[in-house]
């Protein structure tokens, strides 16, 4: 009796061990744990983790199950401790996306197991509907606008948005005439005040 007491409280211990085991690294969001990492091509992140528990470990390494999909590297190591969950080992983890697809990086300690392993997959740019103004057209100088990525904002596309030209305006007296010399005058552009032509008023002439 004593000895199936004993078996039964050895195989109790391992399995809350090993219930510890699972559940010791996890990020310190509120999430799902090791949730997967989603980034376009060329765009970053960073995601901070937690190892705690009787098991907890700090991470050593990394490895990247497809480097030419995406790169991950260690950016920061810290611990704590706390009198109800003990040591906390926390590392940031810096994601980087390189190519379309998917790529598993795991975590491992100083003693080479491994902690655990996220998945990062990296999708294209998707542009957005609508053409952004960045500089507007002129009567002279075409202007120019873009696309951009929806997601994360880089810019997809650009194009020229033509230049509008002149507005004629009214004629403006640049000159009085006088009675022996002619006067000047000139018409502008209503947008930006060039000159778009000009021509001579005839003199008036003496007045008996």
């Amino acid at each position: 009796m004593r000895k199936h007491f004993g078996k039964t409280m050895l195989m109790a211990m391992c399995a809350a061990i090993l219930a510890c085991c699972i559940v010791c690294f996890t990020p310190t969001e509120a999430s799902a744990a090791l949730e997967p990492v989603v980034l376009h091509v060329g765009s970053s992140a960073q995601q901070a983790y937690t190892s705690s528990g009787w098991l907890a470990s700090q991470i050593s390494y990394l490895t990247v199950s497809d480097p030419n999909v995406a790169n991950a590297s260690v950016v920061s190591r810290s611990v704590s401790f706390s009198s109800v969950s003990g040591l906390a080992y926390e590392f940031t983890i810096a994601y980087r996306g390189i190519a379309n697809g998917t790529a598993t990086v795991t975590f491992y300690n100083e003693s080479g197991y491994s902690m655990g392993s996220v998945e990062v997959r990296v999708t294209g740019h998707e542009a957005g509907e609508e053409w952004i103004t960045t500089e507007l057209p002129t009567c002279t100088e075409d202007g120019t606008k873009e696309k951009k990525c929806i997601a994360c904002g880089v810019t997809m596309e650009t194009a020229t948005i033509p230049y509008t030209g002149h507005t004629e305006g009214s004629w403006v007296t640049v000159k009085d005439p006088t009675c022996t010399e002619e006067g000047s005058r000139e018409q502008q552009c209503s947008v930006c005040q060039a000159t778009l032509d000009t021509e001579a008023i005839p003199s008036t002439g003496h007045t008996e």
